[in-house]
């Protein structure tokens, strides 16, 4: 079942907190919109870097770590057992969120765990 849409909309606004007003809006938007399908989300410490999103559900995983300061804000969706996931980057300086590209990211971890059980 999809994460409530107002628990998603607050965990939104609490990620964008620290960033400009209206960048800030852009990326709430784009949480809430790509987020939406998701079981769990959540906001994970990304380490040196900033924080980031992750959402999970029975089809696969998502993640995005911005601060909103840089032009575009990647995202990368993983379905379970793909070797590859997709990046998608949007851009931060339109309202409408445009796709600016994507590309295939392989997922080294989940390959090497997929061939240590077919041992």
């Amino acid at each position: 079942m999809p994460v409530d849409p107002n628990l998603l909309s607050s965990l939104a606004s609490d990620y964008a907190k620290d960033i400009s007003s209206i960048r800030g809006r852009r990326v709430q938007r784009l949480v809430k919109r790509e987020f939406a399908g998701a079981e769990r989300v959540m906001i994970v410490n990304g380490g040196d870097s900033a924080p980031g999103v992750l959402g999970v559900s029975s089809s696969g995983a998502a993640f995005c770590a911005t601060n909103g300061k840089g032009p575009s804000a990647s995202l990368i969706k993983w379905l379970h057992g793909a070797a590859d996931a997709l990046e998608v980057r949007f851009d931060l300086l339109k309202d409408s969120l445009p796709v600016l590209s994507s590309r295939s990211v392989p997922v080294v971890a989940s390959m090497a765990l997929e061939a240590q059980s077919r041992k």
